[in-house]
């Protein structure tokens, strides 16, 4: 009997084993999708290093925020317009992206949803985009992407243009994360205001 419950746990063990091995691995690349290396809140010749503040950020291997000095805890250069300078690694592509003061930082999940498709070199592609107010915010990336004609964009931000109202009564705004020429940018604009990207 004790053999045969011996042999039954060692079993049972090898199987746990090759179960939990897959996923594992699957923590491990998810863990791999998207990771902060470097950033640097500052201007020119005064930086001040904000990485694990801004780490505290990331959530479900994806970050939305927007670059002041309450959210990276820092004044390097009070009255000056500053910039964060990130450097990310976002599957096996490392990016270095500036964004200035008052912008935001949106990387996407890869299971949030819509994902652009790839145009080739040069095109413009929305990779991200948020419509909101007061902490109720609409992913909108298809809508603005819809609006992409001849690789330019020129759209009013406007609930009829979005897809609708996600925050009545509040004026909202308007985050985009797009890819031009190769480059991504990052812009922040208020409901009212007009997007525009030209060749």
């Amino acid at each position: 009997m004790k053999r045969i419950t011996l042999k039954t746990i060692c079993l049972l063990t090898a199987s746990v084993f090759a179960l939990l091995l897959p996923l594992c691995v699957s923590i491990s690349l998810a863990d791999e999708d998207f990771h902060i290396i470097s950033a640097r809140y500052g201007v020119p010749g005064n930086y001040w290093d904000v990485t694990q503040t801004l780490k505290g950020f990331v959530s479900d291997h994806a970050i939305s925020m927007q670059v002041t000095n309450q959210n990276l805890d820092a004044d390097p250069a009070p009255g000056k317009e500053k910039e964060m300078v990130v450097v990310y690694q976002s599957h096996d592509a490392k990016v270095e992206l500036h964004v200035p003061e008052g912008d935001w930082f949106v990387v996407p999940s890869p299971n949030a949803g819509y994902q652009p498709p790839h145009h080739g070199p040069g095109k413009l592609e929305i990779i991200r985009a948020l419509y909101g107010a007061e902490g109720k915010y609409r992913i909108v990336t298809g809508d603005v992407q819809n609006h992409v004609q001849n690789n330019n964009i020129n759209m009013l931000v406007s609930n009829e243009n979005l897809g609708g109202d996600p925050s009545p009564n509040h004026e909202k705004e308007f985050v985009v994360i797009y890819q031009k020429q190769g480059r991504e940018y990052g812009t922040h604009l208020h409901e009212g205001s007009w997007f525009i990207v030209t060749d």
